[in-house]
């Protein structure tokens, strides 16, 4: 598990970021199981943003499109004390960056990752637009997630994000 990764001595807060509520609620019942403070920001109201600014939730899920457009969450996120916990920002199935955010882009849409999305239409174009709330961080890790990115893929991603490249590093476990 990831949050494993950062000292217990610091307030830890992780954003991940995925592409669907369902999936976000799943988690969010799985971490309250161990213990982990745990927070779907699809059922916010105002006490529960200002406990998220606090840092009190060690968790953090939200969709692209209320990490670009959401004003209540726009106020945690740019607020000094939520900075200063936030420890790493994780973008789940980051294949849709690519898949359905950045297929607006002729370019993208030439080279599909996915052959099945490649005469779409746009689905969820804010996918391709993370980088620019992800550079609002002081130097935030991110962690892309997914189990069916191709290389053309992952090139125009880290493009999109505004990742240099020798600032990555793969891992890849076999499937079983």
């Amino acid at each position: 598990m990831y949050y494993n990764l950062f000292a217990k001595l610091r307030k830890a807060v992780i954003l991940v970021l995925n592409p669907l509520d369902v999936l976000g609620n799943n988690q969010v019942l799985e971490k309250t199981a161990i213990n982990l403070e745990t927070q779907n920001f699809n059922q916010v109201n105002q006490e529960v943003a200002a406990d998220i600014q606090k840092g009190k939730y060690n968790f953090v899920y939200l969709s692209p499109e209320v990490f670009l457009n959401n004003a209540m969450f726009s106020k945690v996120y740019h607020d000094s004390a939520f900075q200063d916990c936030l420890a790493l920002i994780v973008v789940d199935e980051a294949h849709m960056v690519y898949s359905w955010g950045l297929v607006a882009n002729k370019e993208a849409k030439k080279s599909s990752a996915h052959k099945q999305h490649q005469d779409q239409a746009v689905f969820r174009p804010l996918y391709g637009e993370l980088g620019r709330q992800m550079m609002a961080t002081e130097n935030t890790p991110v962690l892309l997630l997914s189990a069916t990115c191709r290389p053309i893929a992952v090139t125009k991603i880290l493009k999109s994000l505004k990742i240099p490249e020798d600032n990555i590093a793969f891992s890849r476990a076999d499937l079983a």
